[in-house]
């Protein structure tokens, strides 16, 4: 959680709060009003600190205020646009989400009991028309973050982070193989032995390529001759790449579906001194096929095509040695190639990119035309290198796949 500052308004309702807080207390120890709260906030959630007489102790409040980002890719069921209602499928409300991510809070711990994974004391779904709140037990790493770097080559351009940061690439595969034993494997065996609660979504690979074929679409209408050169490169180029995933669909080994965090970044981890303790922030969770995870891993983490490749047959390696496949045989290619799942990826981001660069919010708030002002300046030098780097990852697939 970021640094708390008090000052930051609570949505839920005072009485609400006060109920929620003195059912975790005994009678004897109930308040009489709300304790003081210090929190953060942003447009996706509220995070407030606050602290019970014990023993209850240090808490996080968590109020849930906007839909989920990845698998909608930002677009709400608010959006009046005819051309995104090819979107809605995917896309969740904040009651929803706030479902989902407890349920990803609840499995994971049970999954994992060797990390620290925020326990779920108490969830409201949302009450007399309230937003969706959960009251979490707080949990502190021990030992110190590790070292980031605001800039760093990432597959072949050079790209700045000057939020969190990125890991160094000396540091990136002992954090990978940290991760992978220490949570992504544990993880995996849990769902494979266990089907997760229907309370969390599956989402496909072709949910995922559909949500991409109708943004494009929806691109492709909005683009004017008055667009960027970027956007003219980028729009046109999507379709043909979606098609050749989806045609390479039906020839991916069969891996069975787990839960997935879909943003094992550092800044969502608890480190102590031998490594990764804990894992935070599962707003974007949802059960998937595991590949998707290690993608988003290397991708946001590794610095180049070598370490991701390195991560990848890791990963693999684990994957055949650890799964009960039922056929008797623990050998062969369960994982494919990382090409496809890279490449899914990379059609997320440029997909993702392009709706920011689209002069309307989706919410019928601007325009209708594909154009973008000087502020969007920065979105189209990132939109850029990333169409740059699909020549090297469509190598790689026609290098995999022959």
């Amino acid at each position: 959680m970021p640094s708390p500052a008090s000052g930051v308004s609570c949505s839920v309702a005072p009485s609400l709060l006060l109920s929620a807080l003195n059912s975790l207390l005994p009678p004897a120890a109930a308040l009489s009003s709300p304790p003081p709260l210090r929190g953060v906030e942003s447009a996706q959630q509220e995070m407030h600190e606050l602290r019970l007489p014990a023993p209850v102790g240090r808490l996080v409040l968590r109020v849930w205020r906007a839909s989920s980002r990845f698998a909608s890719l930002g677009v709400t069921r608010r959006s009046p646009d005819p051309a995104c209602r090819a979107l809605h499928r995917l896309a969740r409300g904040p009651a929803a989400v706030a479902k989902i991510e407890v349920a990803g809070y609840r499995l994971a711990r049970a999954a994992v009991p060797g990390l620290e994974i925020p326990e779920v004391l108490l969830f409201r779904e949302g009450e007399g028309g309230g937003p969706a709140f959960a009251l979490f037990r707080f949990v502190e790493a021990p030992g110190p973050e590790p070292r980031m770097v605001k800039a760093r080559l990432e597959f072949g351009a050079e790209e700045e982070h000057l939020r969190h940061g990125r890991l160094p690439s000396a540091a990136v595969l002992p954090y990978c193989s940290d991760l992978i034993a220490s949570f992504l494997l544990p993880l995996a065996h849990r769902c494979w032995s266990e089907p997760p609660s229907p309370q969390i979504p599956r989402t496909t690979t072709p949910d995922l390529l559909a949500a991409y074929a109708a943004a494009s679409s929806l691109l492709s209408s909005r683009l004017l001759p008055s667009s960027p050169p970027p956007l003219h490169a980028a729009v046109p180029s999507l379709p043909p790449l979606l098609s050749r995933l989806s045609s390479l669909l039906p020839g991916l080994p069969p891996l069975p579906p787990t839960l997935v965090h879909l943003d094992l970044q550092p800044q969502n981890l608890l480190f102590g001194p031998a490594g990764i303790v804990g894992v935070l922030d599962f707003e974007e969770a949802a059960v998937a096929d595991p590949r998707l995870e290690v993608a988003l891993v290397c991708r946001r983490v590794c610095a180049d095509l070598e370490q991701a490749g390195a991560v990848w047959r890791e990963f693999s390696s684990v994957v055949v040695d650890s799964y009960a496949w039922g056929d008797g045989d623990n050998g062969g290619d369960r994982t494919g190639g990382m090409a496809f799942w890279l490449l899914l990826e990379h059609a997320h981001v440029c997909v993702t990119l392009m709706l920011q660069l689209l002069a309307k919010d989706l919410s019928g708030a601007r325009g209708t035309e594909l154009m973008v002002n000087e502020k969007d300046g920065g979105l189209l030098e990132k939109l850029e290198r990333e169409v740059g780097r699909r020549a090297k990852l469509e190598e790689l697939l026609t290098s995999e796949t022959k």
